[in-house]
């Protein structure tokens, strides 16, 4: 009983961090690679990104 509910949580756990890597980021204005939502430099090609305002 314990087990499963450690590996559920462990599964979660998992499924959350790849939609986090995978899924919340956006490509760089000049190479189109993906890059994390917060980054200001692409490491691919070193260029500074565009700050969106909201």
């Amino acid at each position: 009983m314990i087990v499963r509910l450690v590996l559920a949580i462990i599964m979660v756990m998992l499924v959350l961090h790849l939609y986090k890597r995978f899924f919340k980021q956006k490509p760089c204005d000049t190479c189109h690679k993906r890059i994390a939502n917060e980054a200001v430099v692409c490491h691919h090609c070193n260029t500074i990104q565009q700050i969106q305002q909201d």
